[in-house]
């Protein structure tokens, strides 16, 4: 791993800081997290691509699968977040058109089989397929989950803005100011902010006040 030198401490500090698609370095609690999105996300894929054959229902078992799929998600999530497209007829974004030509095209390629062998200019052989996943899905994540460390005191939790929002929906989070977008959200008695650059909430560590109206200063 690069390193980069701290002259004032001498120490060697590691300039890698994994995001929350890094599976190699998720706590459980992240974990858990990346593997609802991702199995939810796969799913879907599956049935609009019409990929049921393509993508196999036992991916999950297959750590390059679950590497290649997570990438390909994260390209498609960037791709079509608000923040990257615009609506209107003269300013528009490239990126959804590039997420299908640079990452997904590619991908299915890799898997050699686009699932349209068999259809002419007369016919067509696309018909509704039942999407089949393996009954045990639920317990092979938890097993992963499981064997994972967890998660230090140290290190802050994250909420996706989708969950977010279903947080607030269900009140169980709530914003801090309404006229103030960048006020954050009270969720389990905490303040939550929005990192911009890892498009996550953030759990803040806030300072706690040691000192005691009952003692003497």
């Amino acid at each position: 791993m690069t390193t980069t030198t701290d002259t004032r401490t001498n120490r060697s500090e590691p300039t890698f800081k994994p995001s929350r698609f890094c599976w190699d370095t998720l706590d459980r609690e992240a974990a858990q997290q990346l593997w609802t999105e991702l199995v939810d996300w796969v799913g879907w894929l599956r049935i609009r691509y019409e990929l049921p054959s393509e993508i196999p229902g036992c991916w999950y078992r297959h750590s390059r699968m679950v590497e290649e799929l997570t990438a390909l998600m994260t390209a498609h999530r960037a791709a079509y977040d608000i923040a990257n497209t615009a609506d209107g007829d003269i300013e528009y974004w490239a990126g959804m058109a590039a997420w299908h030509t640079q990452y997904l095209r590619p991908f299915l390629a890799h898997l050699n089989d686009f699932g349209v062998q068999g259809c002419t200019t007369r016919d067509c052989t696309a018909q509704p397929r039942d999407v089949h996943t393996f009954h045990d899905i639920a317990d092979w994540v938890d097993r992963d989950v499981q064997a994972r460390k967890p998660r230090s005191a140290t290190t802050p939790a994250t909420i996706s803005p989708a969950r977010m929002a279903e947080l607030v929906r269900e009140s169980h989070a709530e914003p801090v100011d309404l006229t103030d977008p960048d006020s954050g959200y009270r969720h389990n008695d905490a303040l939550w902010l929005l990192d911009a650059k890892r498009k996550v909430f953030v759990a803040q560590i806030e300072p706690v006040d040691d000192s005691s109206p009952d003692q003497p200063n």
